[in-house]
């Protein structure tokens, strides 16, 4: 796709968004506590999507009960160890329009399944990420901290840009864990009765 087409998919989704009640408040702990249904975007780039599949490894080590379903290039499905147990949603340079939206097949997905969680692994801006978080219906979507992405998530992680790859991915899902194993209802019910 190129930079004028993606600038204007951007600026459409700025404007869907800016008019939208989308950008609620949440409680991230909680959310991410009681997620079960997540949706994970992998990145395009194949240096990235190795570094990616390790972190997701370590996600479904950490997390055995979540349903993950990964967005992947077709051309990256067979990378993917089956004994993962990820559903998987391939994409091709068919499903994606001319300013980079979803239609076709990967767009139906989403008519028949939502999502607590989006994680989107992907370090560079991508219109299709964005546009299928929003199909997801997940209230919980995380991505790498970034200027021109940030605002259509609504939790961003910090890393060190000199870090490793694959110490960046293993920063996100290592946060995720431990803020999610950080929730205790009780003390939220308690503390509401003071």
């Amino acid at each position: 796709m190129t930079p004028i087409f993606n600038n204007a998919a951007s600026a459409i989704l700025r404007l869907q968004y800016r008019f939208s009640e989308k950008n609620e408040a949440i409680n991230v702990v909680e959310r991410l506590a009681l997620a079960k249904r997540v949706l994970v975007f992998m990145p395009a780039k194949v240096e990235h999507f190795g570094a990616a599949l390790k972190a997701l490894e370590k996600l479904r080590e950490k997390r055995p009960a979540w349903r993950i379903t990964v967005v992947t290039k077709l051309e990256m499905v067979s990378f993917i160890d089956n004994r993962l147990k990820l559903d998987i949603l391939p994409y091709s340079s068919e499903d994606i329009n001319l300013l980079g939206l979803p239609k076709g097949a990967i767009k139906k997905h989403f008519q028949k399944s939502s999502y607590d969680l989006a994680l989107d692994f992907e370090f560079g801006f991508s219109v299709l990420a964005i546009k299928l978080f929003d199909l997801s219906q997940a209230a919980l979507r995380a991505c790498f901290d970034d200027d021109e992405k940030s605002f259509f998530y609504n939790f961003g992680i910090r890393v060190n840009p000199v870090e490793p790859l694959a110490n960046k991915y293993s920063v996100m899902v290592k946060y995720i864990t431990i803020v999610a194993d950080s929730y205790n209802p009780t003390a939220t019910v308690a503390g509401a009765n003071h």
